[in-house]
């Protein structure tokens, strides 16, 4: 009987590897009176085996990662204003997946910034950090002084 000897590699993703947001930031560009130039920007953290695509629709229409983690990782995409098709950043790793959106409409109407989700949801997350923050300093002056 020949014995069967199996190697198993298993990789870990703690709490603190998860998937960030990505953040879509637009620029739009007035070239003449018929054409409006738009180039969105996602961008995330990087973090382990993290990849960040852009989508039109379903389809991948371009992708980027880095080995280095302490970088951000940038993806620019040229959109077609007139499409009216809707956009989707995406960053994953094999554990999970985090999408913010870009509208053909924003896209449209120049709005693209405010489409996404994320930058209120950020300073939102903010504001309760500090404030947890500052209730805790308050908690700590008070204990110092008894």
């Amino acid at each position: 009987m020949a014995a069967h000897l199996g190697v198993t590699c298993l990789s870990v993703y703690l709490t603190a590897g998860l998937v960030p947001a990505p953040f879509i930031t637009t620029t739009l560009t007035v070239i003449n009176s018929s054409f409006t130039s738009v180039t969105a920007e996602c961008s995330v953290l990087n973090s382990r085996e993290l990849m960040l695509s852009w989508y039109r629709g379903t389809v991948r229409l371009m992708e980027t990662s880095s080995p280095k983690l302490s970088s951000k990782l940038n993806l620019s995409l040229e959109v077609d204003v007139a499409d009216g098709d809707n956009y989707s950043c995406v960053a994953e790793n094999p554990v999970e997946r985090k999408t913010t959106e870009l509208l053909g409409k924003d896209i449209q109407l120049g709005n693209a910034e405010n489409s996404s989700w994320c930058q209120n949801e950020a300073t939102i997350r903010l504001l309760i950090s500090a404030g947890v923050g500052l209730v805790l300093l308050l908690l700590l002056v008070d204990h110092i002084r008894l």
